[in-house]
């Protein structure tokens, strides 16, 4: 699925979607991932985090299968 990330977000991108597959995993997130401020991560990449969960979840479901 394609994100219409602001310029320069997709490392950002890639550790909210990581703290987010390891809290659908029912994983701790270690290291700086533990401290991201998911909400505010997401709306700088410009992208709502109700949309970073719902990728997270396919993320998951698929590594599932």
């Amino acid at each position: 699925e394609w994100l219409p990330l602001r310029p320069g977000c997709e490392g950002l991108a890639a550790q909210v979607l990581a703290r987010l597959a390891a809290r659908e995993l029912g994983g701790a997130a270690r290291d700086g991932l533990a401290r991201l401020a998911l909400a505010a991560a997401a709306e700088a990449c410009g992208v709502s985090l109700a949309r970073f969960q719902r990728l997270a979840r396919r993320f998951v479901t698929a590594l599932a299968q």
